[in-house]
């Protein structure tokens, strides 16, 4: 209604009011919330003109987490999502914000020649960058497109020979000095399903023995778990 609109506006102006106004970036959560706010309230239509304008605001490129929600929100709001979000995304070097760009392209991509050139090129480039926070970023992002794929079109996956080869970047990054990227790998290649990928990886001699407790500790509670079947379940109670 107008009236609910009206009020998401004022609300969303005061608090990118109070960021503004603040000497120095925030954690952005406040402002993620209110951001990330719109999806329960607004429609698309309602989206249109005033809240679209006020989404485009150099104070939400600030932080990281926020500039990550307008990404989710405006692929669900926004008309022609591949042209809001990617531009949107040039806007920002938040490594984040491009991951939750990629994966949002990869679910409207299903033919694997143009998921090559405008999800898998850029995500490559992510998975070969040497900044740490970006690799991670891109790990978490090949993992959410893989268990997307699996859920939707798990033929797609078998079709496309360059994500598998992405996923021996996943393989590679098990020994990163870095947890954050040692992490995502072991869950990226967890939602791709290849877990037992994993118990072989465990299972070399020249795997790091310092990294050795925390891939099998995670292999363990695992054990058993369906994510496919887990993210399915969580879709058909969504409708």
């Amino acid at each position: 209604t107008g009236e609910i609109k009206a009020g998401y506006l004022d609300l969303l102006r005061k608090a990118k009011s109070v960021e503004r106004q603040s000497a120095k970036p925030t954690s952005g959560f406040q402002l993620a919330s209110v951001v990330g706010l719109a999806l329960r309230l607004i429609t698309p239509e309602a989206f249109q003109n005033e809240i679209a304008n006020e989404m485009d605001d150099p104070v939400l490129l600030r932080s990281e987490r926020v500039a990550a929600t307008v990404v989710t929100v405006l692929s669900h709001l926004a008309p022609t999502v591949r042209n809001c979000v990617n531009d949107w995304a040039k806007k920002t070097r938040h490594s984040r914000t491009n991951a939750n760009n990629l994966i949002k392209l990869s679910a409207a991509s299903h033919d694997v020649r143009n998921w090559s050139k405008s999800v898998g090129s850029p995500l490559r480039k992510m998975l070969r960058s040497e900044e740490d926070g970006r690799l991670a970023s891109g790990l978490y992002a090949l993992g959410e497109i893989a268990l997307e794929k699996r859920c939707i079109d798990p033929v797609w996956l078998e079709a496309n020979d360059n994500f598998a080869a992405l996923l021996d970047v996943a393989l590679a990054s098990l020994s990163s000095d870095h947890e954050m990227v040692r992490r995502q790998a072991r869950v990226a290649l967890k939602k791709a399903g290849h877990e037992e990928a994993l118990r072989q990886v465990l299972a070399k001699p020249q795997f790091p023995e310092a990294y050795r407790l925390e891939l099998a500790r995670f292999l363990d509670e695992q054990s058993g778990v369906d994510l496919v079947r887990l993210r399915v379940d969580g879709m058909l109670r969504a409708f």
